[in-house]
């Protein structure tokens, strides 16, 4: 079971659903059959999805694999200004295509990202962060998810990039990571200091993807919609 890096572990409570095929939950996502999430995750378990941005860190192992996971849901029409256009669910999956093809726009830390292979809904790309090489997998879901799981290097896991619909009709992107380091004892003050700098560094992937895909719309090289 997964550790909180943050000092939270009093706002815990362990959240179990039935798995019943007979009698599914309507809108209740299937990460919540059990896990032990914070209470204002709970909404979200019940089908109670509740908009705006939304950021977790947790520490972990896998055997004596070190493994984080961050998330952030953000608002796709939030705070807009003057001449700032209401996007539908087409244009944010045509900038996550774009993401996936080229990541360097979108991502500010990412250093080289080149497709070495494709087929049919899916790419293999070679990308660098950080002077660190390491390929990806990335696949497609149309408007809905681009799924990028890391094939080598000492940062393994998948991102996730989702859109999503809030309870009120809201456009949303929901980001989440969950990579893993076998190089790190879990526990240790490295592990901690690792997944603060995680945090910060992918939850700025969040906006500045949002703000990315506005950009290229007032620029025409994205469809508004």
């Amino acid at each position: 079971m997964a550790a909180r890096v943050s000092d939270t572990l009093r706002d815990m409570e362990w959240v179990v659903a039935p798995i019943d095929a007979r009698a599914p939950k309507p809108n209740r996502p299937e990460t919540c059959r059990k896990r032990r999430i914070s209470r204002r995750d709970t909404a979200e378990c019940r089908g109670e999805f509740t908009p705006g941005p939304r950021a977790r860190t947790i520490g972990g192992r896998i055997g004596e694999t070190a493994m984080f996971t961050v998330d952030k849901t953000v608002s796709v029409n939030a705070d807009l200004g003057p001449g700032d256009r209401v996007l539908d669910r087409a244009a944010p999956w045509r900038g996550l295509v774009m993401k996936g093809e080229n990541a360097l726009p979108f991502v500010p830390v990412m250093e080289t990202c080149e497709v070495e292979e494709r087929g049919e809904n899916w790419l293999v790309r070679s990308i660098r962060i950080g002077g660190r090489a390491m390929r990806e997998r990335v696949e497609f879901e149309p408007e809905t998810r681009v799924a990028f799981e890391r094939l080598d290097g000492i940062e393994k896991g998948t991102i996730l990039n989702e859109i999503l619909e809030g309870g009120n009709g809201e456009l949303l992107l929901r980001f989440t990571f969950t990579l893993s380091r076998d190089d790190m004892e879990h526990g240790s003050a490295e592990e901690a200091a690792y997944a603060a700098g995680m945090e910060d560094t992918y939850l700025k992937a969040v906006q500045s993807t949002v703000d990315t895909v506005r950009r290229l719309v007032g620029e025409g090289a994205i469809a508004a919609g």
